[in-house]
C-alpha cells in the first residue's frame, strides 16, 4: 500500500498523470505515448481498482471493521467485500499476463531493458 502511495503522489507532483495519463480531446492522436483505451484502462486500475481491492480486503479484518464499521455497511457485508475482493484480484492478475504477453511479443530483452535503465537499442 505504501509502494502505491508514493507512485500515487509522484504521479501528482511530476506530472505524469496529467502528461501521460491525462485524457483530452487530442488523446486519440496517433502521436500520444498511450491511446485513449489505455489511459482510461490505467486510470480505472490506479484509482479505481487497486483502491477497491485495498478497501474490500480491510473490510475482510474483524480488528478493522470493529474500528471502522462503515466499511461493512459500504460493501455489503463481509461476504460481498470478499466476492468483490475474488474478482478484482482476478482483474488485477488478467492485467499483468495481458502485459507479460505484450512485453514478450514486442523483445523481453529490449523491453525489460528499457523499463529497468530507460534505454532501447
Amino acid at each position: 500500500m505504501l509502494n502505491g502511495l508514493v507512485y500515487v503522489g509522484s504521479g501528482f507532483l511530476l506530472g505524469h498523470f496529467g502528461a501521460r495519463l491525462g485524457i483530452t480531446r487530442g488523446s486519440r492522436a496517433a502521436d500520444s505515448r498511450y491511446g485513449l483505451p489505455q489511459k482510461i484502462i490505467y486510470l480505472s486500475v490506479v484509482f479505481g481498482v487497486l483502491p477497491a481491492i485495498i478497501l474490500t480486503g480491510l473490510t475482510m479484518s474483524p480488528a478493522v471493521t470493529a474500528a471502522f464499521p462503515t466499511l461493512v455497511a459500504v460493501f455489503g457485508g463481509r461476504q460481498s467485500a470478499r466476492t468483490l475482493h475474488f474478482f478484482l484480484a482476478v482483474t488485477m492478475v488478467l492485467f499483468l499476463v495481458v502485459h507479460l504477453i505484450q512485453v514478450t511479443r514486442a523483445g523481453f530483452g529490449s523491453q525489460v531493458r528499457a523499463m529497468t535503465l530507460g534505454a532501447k537499442r
